[in-house]
């Protein structure tokens, strides 16, 4: 099996059931879909985007991969505009909250990360409640 060519179509969520000849194989099993994307991720999930413009995921994965290309402004407008349009979408702060202190902006992370915990207290969320309160406590300084 060869590499895994890009669907000619976007195709919804997080597997994409085409083989390497581009044609849909469920028998195959799934690909992952970052395993199926071109080189140019954020082309496809722009495509995405504009088929499902309410999807929260979409904007949480276009902002990890400005940040992973080192785009720090073009993630902060995806994270700010999932805490405007999408506030329940946990994902959302522990990161946006980390890219904040990294800027220096430890109050907006602070903040940020007190939002969180509320959001997770409401969906009983655990895991991700320790997560947000470990990383407020750390930008508090309790942690030192």
């Amino acid at each position: 099996m060869g590499v895994v060519k890009a669907p000619r179509q976007p195709t919804k969520g997080l597997f994409d059931w085409r083989s390497e000849d581009n044609e849909l194989a469920p028998e195959k099993g799934p690909v992952p879909l970052a395993a199926a994307m071109p080189e140019d991720r954020i082309d496809t999930l722009y495509a995405y985007l504009k088929d499902d413009p309410k999807d929260p995921f979409l904007y949480y994965a276009i902002a990890m991969e400005r940040l992973r290309r080192e785009e720090p402004e073009a993630a902060l407008e995806q994270f700010a505009h999932l805490v405007q349009h999408h506030p329940d979408y946990l994902g959302t702060y522990y990161h946006y909250g980390k890219l904040l202190e990294k800027l220096g902006r430890k109050e907006e992370a602070i903040d940020l990360y007190r939002a969180g915990c509320k959001v997770a207290d409401d969906q009983r969320e655990r895991n991700a409640r320790r997560e947000l309160q470990q990383a407020l406590d750390d930008a508090i300084g309790f942690n030192e």
